[in-house]
């Protein structure tokens, strides 16, 4: 009997000495998240990234991180991992795993359910049915519609191989987008379609980065972002209407740093750069992602900050199931007409912002066309026409002082035009004036500015055209040379 005994304790002994050991091993693995915050803090700062300012949200994470691990170093090396410190570590550890693992459960489920494209502010993966769409309320809309924004936040199918297509991303706000168009009948798709057609040796591809409401400010944050994601050979913008509507709202006073807040600029790249990365790493997580979208609606909520110096004087993006116009319609008939502000401190900011777009495009090295903006605005509209509007609110979104004029409207619109026209002339840029090449009524048009089926293929039509007037199966500089 006495073999059996020795045998027994020699293998208790081994499994006292062996616990420690595990314990150890775990106790140090709880520290990778700590060390992975704060590593993905300093790495982000180190490249210019974030600023390490005091009280920031980046500068506590990596102080607490920081705390943290060392905190947790120095008790084990006092303590040696002895008996005495395994039974006090233990419950909490043990506390700090279940919480890991509801972290991770919790990632896996928001990104299912809350999908989110690598380009901060672009569409939400997904795809939406909606209508039948009521022609009398939307002219030259019929139908139910599809509404797809595919894994890169972009409206469209995804990227060819890089070396199949001549790629082409069009950059805009709602009359990009074209939110109550179905998938085959947006312009850009339209676009695709009749130039492949038309040269099916130089096949393109045209994504569809609009979002409503972007101003040419949300475009120059789009541009330093999108390279990262997906390369392009081509730029087309589609702006002005939202830059006016800015200067609206703030009834002409400076918006460039309010656009600039709203739109999270940080100024321009850091030395060496041609994009920008989501620094911190932990920003990538749908988990912050989440958090930073609450704490952000709870700031704007208790913030106390004065509402006029804020962006949510703008209106809020369009969505799908946002298709009852009729009430805004209804409010601008019975609100009062007023005369427009002072455009002119909105016109050089917007002349600043083309010119911002076109250094970007010289920075990436790709080539870049600027569209005019078309509007339904003009002196002589039907009163069948003017009930469609529901556009030109002076003052802040909700509460406006009244509505400017179709007419008056219409001269703005002409006046952000010329804007773009000047720049492309003074600087070379590649500029086609598709305002003036699409008619100003129905034929076109829903309401104010966005197309209905016809417009988009007047777009994409013209739009062709003047992709084919020069060549662009390799990839081109700044001026499609």
């Amino acid at each position: 009997m006495g073999p059996p005994i020795v045998a027994s304790e020699s293998g208790n002994q081994l499994g006292r000495q062996r616990r420690p050991t595990v314990f150890v091993i775990a106790y140090l693995l709880h520290l990778a998240l700590p060390a992975f915050l704060f590593m993905s803090v300093i790495t982000a700062w180190r490249h210019g990234e974030v600023a390490l300012r005091p009280w920031s949200s980046s500068t506590l994470i990596a102080g607490f991180s920081a705390l943290w691990v060392l905190a947790a170093i120095g008790a084990l090396a006092a303590s040696r991992g002895g008996p005495s410190f395994i039974r006090w570590a233990l419950g909490p550890l043990t506390s700090v795993y279940v919480v890991y693992a509801m972290m991770i459960v919790t990632e896996f489920l928001a990104r299912a359910v809350f999908p989110q494209p690598p380009i901060p502010g672009q569409l939400r993966p997904g795809h939406t049915r909606f209508g039948p769409v009521d022609p009398a309320v939307f002219p030259g809309i019929h139908g139910v519609k599809s509404f797809t924004i595919n894994s890169l936040g972009l409206r469209g199918p995804l990227p060819p191989e890089r070396n199949g297509a001549y790629r082409i991303l069009a950059i805009g706000g709602s009359t990009t987008i074209c939110t109550y168009l179905d998938d085959s009948e947006v312009w850009t798709h339209l676009l695709m379609e009749n130039t492949n057609a038309a040269e099916p040796n130089h096949p393109i591809w045209v994504g569809n980065a609009g979002v409503s409401g972007r101003t040419a400010v949300s475009h120059l944050v789009l541009l330093q972002w999108i390279p990262g994601v997906v390369d392009v050979d081509m730029v087309v913008f589609l702006v002005g209407v939202n830059d006016l509507y800015a200067t609206l709202a703030f009834e002409g006073a400076p918006t460039q740093t309010i656009l600039e807040r709203a739109d999270g600029y940080e100024g321009e790249l850091p030395a060496g750069t041609r994009f920008r990365f989501l620094h911190p790493s932990y920003q990538r997580l749908q988990i912050f992602q989440l958090v930073h979208g609450v704490a952000g609606i709870l700031e704007r909520r208790f913030g106390g900050s004065s509402r006029d110096d804020r962006a949510d004087q703008l209106p809020a993006p369009a969505r799908p199931s946002d298709l009852d116009v009729v009430p805004y319609r209804e409010e601008r008939a019975a609100g009062p007409a007023v005369p427009l502000p002072d455009l002119r401190v909105g016109l050089e900011e917007y002349r600043h912002r083309i010119f911002s777009l076109q250094s970007m495009c010289k920075t990436l090295g790709i080539r870049c066309m600027f569209l005019t903006q078309p509007s339904l605005w003009r002196d002589d509209l039907s009163p069948a026409e003017q009930r469609l509007l529901w556009n030109g609110r002076v003052g802040r979104w909700e509460h406006p002082k009244g509505f400017a004029s179709a007419g008056d409207l219409g001269r703005a619109m002409d006046a952000y035009n010329r804007i773009l026209l000047d720049v492309c002339r003074e600087s070379g840029l590649e500029c086609y004036d598709l305002a003036a090449h699409i008619p100003k009524d129905t034929s076109a048009f829903y309401d104010d500015v966005h197309f209905n089926a016809g417009g988009a293929r007047m777009v994409a039509e013209n739009v062709k055209q003047q992709l084919l007037a020069k060549p662009f199966g390799t990839r081109t500089n700044l001026n499609g040379q």
